[in-house]
């Protein structure tokens, strides 16, 4: 069984039409215009480069807070502009007109030929007058990223299974970084794992631990991701399951907290700005999550599991296809890093923005099919860039709606690889209709009306009076003889 099959019934042509339409409706307005900013896109690229130069030879060699050189070449040019001020945060500029002539120098050379190309030219000092040149080029981020897992999903509803519908999300998306070259699809897993792998060893090797920017966190946490998957998949192998995917669910409820204490760590959060403040203020926020455990707390036999010797069996594999790590690292790979800091623009309003964050969230869970890996990657990049400078509130909506939108992409993607059945319903198969309904009941109520103004108090009164009526409809009507009218 899959999860979908719970959602929208037995897979026929009319019921995948119906999810198509559905994910079309959700998805297709908000990829179509999502706000990038081409200036941040701009300077993520050059700040990209620059990574793969630091560790280069040559370069590598010069110390933290080292005298450089800096000689540009232009003064209005836009990408030179952006590489002086990521050089600012690693080495001490000095004037090139008072400079000692025994400084290292630099230049740089961009074009803009369909991807950003450099070039860049080390002087180690006058004595040297050989530099070290170093050529890169990378790919501006676009839409197109989500194109892999669009056809994923397409391809599910066509009746493939979990496995190939990975397999071909994950060579799409390295198909349209390549720039759609064939031939240079290898190229970019090669130069990513060299850049990654030098970059470790060198700053071991150096003991350089100075980082200008964060990167780089994002292939560690992947390759964090990617152990704790494998000593799980080990664990499984040996031991076998213990426990079912509501255990899951509620470890990555656990979590949360903690993501948002280490994005707290490295957004820098002033002194007056506080964690837990603003995750307890998220809860407030979570209107999706709280409909449903609402609506489980009044209806609990609605969810008890049948007591089928195959479902039970079924409901406890908690391990799916082993591919399910490759959508995670195409995004990486192909620059989705940059994708959420220019989709996450504070210039728009909080409104505005709030519900962009939702929607984010639930388009970065659906397309990459993991529950802990995008909730990290997601609390990472809203604590870079929407810091609560504005206060705690209006951080914990933020982090609020976001944390609703990765669940409920999560719980609805096929990509994920669980050939589970979550809690099954023991009275008929109506599931999916409370399931769908309960959501955009939030969804309006809460999430949208709190996003314009409404009062909280207000609004969720109404979600809980309005799941609390639902209950009673949806309770079982037992079998009783009517009495004939007299």
């Amino acid at each position: 069984m899959n999860l979908i099959e719970n959602l929208f019934g037995p897979l026929t042509h009319r019921n995948r039409m119906i999810f198509l339409v559905s994910l079309v409706i959700v998805a297709f307005p908000f990829l179509l215009k999502t706000g990038l900013d081409f200036e941040i896109l701009r300077n993520q690229a050059v700040v990209s480069l620059y990574r793969s130069w630091r560790w280069s030879e040559g370069a590598r060699d010069l110390p933290p807070s080292a005298k450089v050189v800096f000689e540009r070449r232009s003064e209005r040019s836009p990408f030179e502009e952006a590489l002086q001020n990521q050089l600012q945060k690693d080495f001490v500029l000095v004037d090139p007109r008072t400079a000692d002539p025994n400084l290292p120098r630099l230049r740089a050379f961009f074009t803009t030929e369909g991807s950003l190309r450099s070039r860049f030219e080390l002087y180690p000092g006058k004595n040297s007058p050989e530099a070290y040149v170093w050529q890169g080029s990378r790919r501006y981020i676009n839409n197109g990223i989500f194109l892999g897992a669009w056809l994923g999903l397409l391809f599910w509803l066509l009746g493939w299974g979990p496995r190939k519908c990975l397999s071909v999300a994950a060579l799409v998306t390295f198909f349209w970084y390549a720039d759609w070259n064939l031939l240079a699809v290898p190229q970019t897993w090669v130069t990513f794992f060299k850049d990654l792998g030098g970059e470790v060893f060198f700053r071991f090797k150096n003991d350089n631990w100075v980082a200008g920017e964060l990167g780089r966190l994002v292939e560690v946490g992947l390759a964090l991701w990617a152990l704790c998957l494998l000593l799980f998949w080990w664990a499984d192998r040996r031991w076998g399951s213990r426990g079912e995917i509501s255990k899951f669910i509620l470890l990555s409820f656990i979590l949360e907290p903690f993501f948002i204490y280490f994005g707290s760590r490295f957004g820098n959060w002033g002194a007056d700005a506080s964690w837990w403040k603003v995750y307890l203020g998220s809860l407030t926020f979570r209107f999706v999550t709280g409909a449903h455990l609402f609506f489980l707390f009044l209806r609990p036999k609605l969810f008890q599991s049948r007591t089928s010797s195959n479902l039970s069996t079924h409901s406890r594999q908690t391990v799916g296809t082993r591919l399910m790590i490759l959508l995670p690292l195409a995004f990486v790979v192909a620059g989705g890093w940059e994708w959420l800091h220019a989709t996450l623009t504070p210039s728009s309003g909080d409104i505005l923005l709030q519900l962009k964050v939702f929607l984010i969230g639930f388009v970065l869970s659906l397309a990459l099919g993991s529950r802990v890996f995008a909730t990290w990657l997601g609390v990472l990049v809203v604590s870079l860039v929407l810091q609560p400078t504005k206060g705690h509130w209006i951080a914990a909506g933020f982090f609020g709606s976001l944390l609703d939108g990765l669940l409920l992409g999560w719980w609805l993607t096929p990509l994920k690889g669980y050939h589970i059945s979550l809690v099954a319903d023991a009275h008929g198969g109506h599931w999916s209709r409370r399931f769908t309904f309960l959501t955009l009941m939030a969804w309006m109520v809460g999430t949208v009306f709190s996003t314009v103004g409404a009062p909280l108090a207000v609004v969720w009164a109404a979600l809980l009076l309005g799941v609390w009526a639902y209950a009673q409809l949806s309770s079982p009507v037992p079998n009783a003889r009517l009495r004939p009218a007299s």
